[in-house]
């Protein structure tokens, strides 16, 4: 059996590794010591697993699914097997580089630290966004490169070459002498690269950045990056020999788990994140192809693309820690840990942790149906509120119920690895808290991404070691724990305003001190195992329940706003703040000011000055892009495709639109008695906040007023709002 260092490191213990890739059979290891690049090349078996003996065929030990394991010397052997891996099934894993990992117990990034690897950030000006167009250039390649502390700034203009082909070889040969192990910039695998692909091969030449001056890779098969159940990117993997293509893109959709950046475009990131160098040079990209040539423009042009290079980096440092430190433990290549899910690498580590033992290995389970968790909310208004939550529940019920896949881990490698993670990140934890060091921190991120992975991957299909029977048993004991807590609560008189799968929130009718909190925790403990922790989660004045996971806190000092309905990133500006002063006012003066700020959003939808406010932010999707072509089309997309129409985006662009009056006939009705009636038709849609000419739906505004007081009708009267969206007050709105 393997000792627990093999298990969460992989049994080889060569360290400082930057890169693995496979060549002619070869696996080439390179590693990155004191910013020397070594190198070691050792013949390298494909593999492939059967649950069927076949000629060739090895028995692995142990009595899995996938006992029995044949290995190729040569790739052309190998590739007819991998097509018909599906087909006959079998288990592979299909980059190379993994399985090689997986195979022999090899991972990145052993001893090193983020700063330890040398990186190129680069980034590139172009007079369009095909190279394949008869006039298609590149003005502008901007480099920064940091090794060992030292940064060193290069800037590539084509004016100073004779073609741009001749500055794109330029600058191969630079990146070749500057060798850096990570490759980066935003958006290069989808822009950059394939731009600078496509420029080369007009003149029958490829772009050459491998380790071994070979071309880069760009695959043929289109993958997804996803970001959500409703969004994801489709891209094209660049493979480089001997380098990491790390795209800081995809880092920031992964980043961006409370969905706060307001797009993902490069800038808007760097000026959220408060990284924006003062002064920086702003340039609007889409007048560089009209003013290159003019000298005071294109002296701008160029600072900004210089700038545009340093960005990717200050991005980087920021969002790379959590990903950088769970390569050490993760038998995945940088590169796919930047652009694979949680889920597959936790399957991955589980499967080296038997293969590199030469072990049999598990076939996935049937996914199933099961009752998640407890939420609730009673709706009200609540005074002196105790808020408590048990810290990493359900990991923490995985390990005191001994809940793990036993049939097919009988080496108990996930409750090992869980019990390693969790230990590990509260001893990490501290020290952050004690020395302040920042790697501390971000070793302890790293391994909360393990520790909350475990759970989900358990109810993942298509997991070798997933046991979905665990997951429903963690879900159940869970329950339980919550519902112990809620009767306890309720047998003590106390009053339960919500609660949410790990956590309840009460009241006791009186304000309680410190000494009281630890007491209650203290008795609250007492009901259950050592290993099952209720802790502090905040004592706040007054706590707000709309209903189930929507909530507000006010802890005396500012309010916490919990929930889609009231913290709605896409709710307009106007809206927002309206609703965050009624919520204000609710908590501070029980609503008697709910009215007067009512009618003073209604009076500016009447006559909005800044349409931006009213407007709405939507997420630039596949399904949108592709509404010109798909005749399977739902309105809502295409109103925001016709809002964009001929507007330079892309998939996952936020962009602001507003209710617009597209047309507005007038129908007059003659009566036989002579009398006239007029009716307004209006035919509305959606229009981008930049085509704004005081064309919006004053109707629709109106309306998305009264419907956000609809937000707080569960905790007031909505009754005392005037409904001046229908007809019969439209005179009452006529006077306001």
């Amino acid at each position: 059996m393997s000792t627990l260092d093999d298990v969460i490191f992989g049994k080889n213990k060569l360290d400082k590794i930057v890169n693995i890739s496979i060549k002619n059979d070869n696996v080439h290891i390179f590693r990155e010591v004191n910013g020397k690049i070594l190198q070691t090349v050792l013949p390298y078996k494909h593999w492939v697993l059967s649950n069927i003996f076949s000629n060739g065929c090895r028995q692995l030990k142990g009595g899995q699914h996938y006992k029995f394991i044949k290995e190729y010397s040569k790739i052309s052997q190998f590739e007819a097997i991998r097509e018909n891996v599906y087909k006959y099934g079998l288990y592979t894993v299909h980059n190379y580089a993994e399985a090689f990992m997986i195979r022999n117990g090899y991972t990145y990034y052993k001893n090193m630290k983020t700063s330890d690897v040398s990186l190129l950030s680069f980034d590139i000006e172009t007079n369009g966004l095909s190279p394949h167009n008869q006039d298609s250039t590149v003005y502008l390649i901007t480099n920064a490169f940091r090794s060992n502390g030292n940064t060193i700034k290069n800037t590539f203009n084509v004016d100073e070459y004779q073609t741009p082909q001749d500055m794109i070889r330029d600058w191969c040969n630079w990146i070749m002498e500057m060798n850096p192990s990570i490759l980066t910039g935003y958006n290069i695998v989808s822009f950059d690269i394939p731009y600078l692909q496509g420029m080369m091969q007009k003149v029958g030449e490829s772009l050459v950045l491998g380790r071994d001056f070979s071309e880069v890779e760009i695959e043929e098969k289109a993958r997804e990056k996803r970001k959500d159940g409703s969004q994801s990117y489709s891209y094209n993997r660049v493979n480089v020999f001997g380098r990491e293509v790390v795209d800081m893109f995809f880092v920031a959709l992964d980043y961006d788990i409370g969905r706060k950046y307001e797009s993902y475009r490069l800038k808007s990131i760097v000026q959220q994140e408060g990284l924006e160098k003062e002064g920086r040079q702003h340039y609007d990209a889409s007048t560089i192809k009209d003013n290159w040539h003019i000298p005071e423009e294109k002296a701008k042009i160029i600072q900004y693309a210089e700038e545009d290079a340093d960005d990717p980096i200050k991005l980087f440092d920021l969002m790379i820690p959590a990903k950088f430190y769970l390569t050490p433990h993760i038998p995945k290549p940088f590169q796919i840990m930047t652009e694979s899910a949680s889920g597959s690498q936790l399957n991955a580590f589980m499967v080296r942790a038997y293969l590199q033992e030469d072990s049999s290995v598990a076939k996935a389970d049937a996914p199933d149906e099961f009752e998640g968790a407890i939420s609730f909310g009673n709706p009200g208004i609540y005074r002196d509120v105790f808020k408590v939550d048990v810290a990493s529940l359900y990991p923490s019920i995985m390990l005191n119920y001994d809940i793990s896949p036993k049939a097919k881990d009988y080496n108990n490698v996930f409750l090992m690895t869980l019990d390693y993670f969790t230990k590990e990140r509260l001893s990490n934890k501290k020290k952050a808290k004690e020395t302040g060091d920042r790697y501390f921190k971000d070793l302890e991120q790293a391994q909360k991404v393990i520790i909350n992975s475990a759970y989900g991957f358990m109810g993942a299909k298509g997991l070798n070691y997933n046991y979905p029977k665990g997951a429903a048993d963690t879900t159940r004991y869970g329950r339980e724990i919550i519902t112990k807590a809620v009767d306890w609560a309720e047998d003590k008189g106390f009053k339960i305003s919500n609660c949410d799968t790990d956590s309840i929130s009460f009241t006791t009718g009186k304000e309680l001190s410190e000494q009281d909190r630890l007491d209650l925790l203290k008795e609250l403990n007492s009901l259950y195992p050592s290993t099952i922790r209720f802790e502090d989660d905040g004592y706040y004045k007054c706590l707000l329940v709309l209903k189930a996971k929507n909530y507000v806190m006010f802890d005396g000092e500012k309010m916490k706003l919990k929930g889609s309905s009231i913290k709605d990133q896409k709710k307009e500006q106007a809206l927002s703040e309206m609703l965050n002063l009624m919520l204000k006012d609710i908590i501070d003066n029980n609503g008697l000011n709910l009215v007067d700020i009512y009618e003073r959003y209604i009076k500016e939808a009447l006559r909005p000055s800044d349409i931006k406010r009213w407007s709405q932010k939507k997420t630039i999707t596949k399904a949108i892009l592709n509404c010109g072509t798909d005749d399977k089309v739902r309105k809502n997309e295409k109103d925001v495709y016709d809002a964009i129409a001929g507007k330079p985006v892309q998939e996952g662009d936020k962009v602001y639109v507003y209710p617009a009056v597209l047309n507005k006939q007038v129908e007059i009705k003659t009566f036989k008695n002579g009398n006239i009636k007029e009716k307004v038709i209006l035919e509305t849609g959606l229009r981008s906040i930049d085509d704004w000419k005081q064309d919006h739906c004053v109707e629709k505004l109106v309306k998305r007023v009264v419907d956000t007081t609809e937000i707080l009708a569960n905790v007031i009267d909505t009754s005392i709002f005037i409904d001046y969206s229908i007809k019969k007050n439209h005179p009452l709105l006529e006077e306001l």
